[in-house]
């Protein structure tokens, strides 16, 4: 039996507890992040993800609203856009 919405039910739960920070400019922002949620049409200027691979492959381009990027996150700027940066 799979999991079906019980996984996405945690992950909101989980994210909501620790609590996050809504980021609407071209500050240097830092924290300690699991998930960025694109709530409009964001262009990242710089992220740095210590444990990803190529992660630079999402800066310099256009993402759609509604586009979560999951992993452990410690710094984002934004060109445009806004976001939801999401506590761990």
């Amino acid at each position: 039996m799979g999991f079906g919405g019980q996984g996405i039910r945690n992950n909101t739960l989980a994210f909501s507890l620790s609590g996050s920070e809504i980021i609407d400019d071209t500050a240097a922002h830092t924290g300690e992040w699991g998930a960025i949620q694109l709530i409009t049409t964001t262009v990242i200027a710089s992220i740095t993800m210590p444990n990803a691979t190529n992660s630079d492959g999402y800066t310099a381009v256009s993402l759609d609203a509604g586009t979560v990027i999951f992993g452990d996150i410690s710094a984002i700027t934004l060109t445009s856009g806004i976001v939801t940066a999401h506590n761990i």
